[in-house]
């Protein structure tokens, strides 16, 4: 998974094998597509896992924030947010129908077709309309976050503060103390 990690990944996606096996087609940055014996869903699991991310949570708060159902957006990171959309109609029962996009990669949208930035392209089985209501759940999921996150380093930096203050109020406090005690045992 560190290598498809830093070689930047773009897409994760449905495939099947000549003989009806279900793979992962993994895009990356540099144009290369890596096969992985693994399912859409257990790939993502992977890679959740190699960030320590908490898949289930996230599904569940990020659907609440945006009052979406059935998959949200999966903010791994900054750079990496994906978006479910639809690029197959599964033969089996747990075949997956649906591919996960970095936004951050994506160039232009048109109409049953995603464009990269590495100039690789996706056909997709939904209307540009979907995708792009999906991007902009993305990115207002990837706004609220960095605020979210921005809030925590403000109170961070009070809460650093007011710990200094408190360091520096008990040691006056300890060297009165001591002051005190030299003039009792006195």
């Amino acid at each position: 998974m560190r290598d498809l990690v830093q070689k930047r990944i773009i897409a994760m996606i449905p495939h099947y094998t000549g003989e009806g096996a279900n793979f992962t087609q993994v895009l990356l940055m540099d144009g290369e597509e890596v096969l992985l014996r693994k399912t859409v869903n257990s790939t993502l699991k992977c890679l959740c896992k190699f960030y320590h991310y908490d898949l289930t949570a996230s599904n569940k708060t990020c659907g609440e924030m945006l009052g979406v159902k059935k998959t949200p957006p999966i903010p791994i990171n900054s750079d990496m947010v994906f978006i479910a959309i639809k690029t197959r109609t599964p033969v089996g029962k747990d075949d997956g129908a649906y591919s996960y996009i970095n936004i951050e990669m994506i160039k232009e949208i048109r109409e049953n077709i995603i464009h990269f930035k590495n100039g690789n392209h996706l056909k997709v089985s939904c209307t540009k309309k979907i995708i792009e209501k999906n991007i902009k759940q993305a990115k207002l999921l990837k706004e609220m976050m960095q605020t979210r996150n921005t809030v925590i380093r403000e109170r961070e930096s009070v809460y650093r503060k007011e710990i200094e203050s408190l360091r520096e109020d008990l040691e006056r406090a300890y060297k009165k103390l001591q002051e005190i005690e030299k003039t009792i045992c006195k």
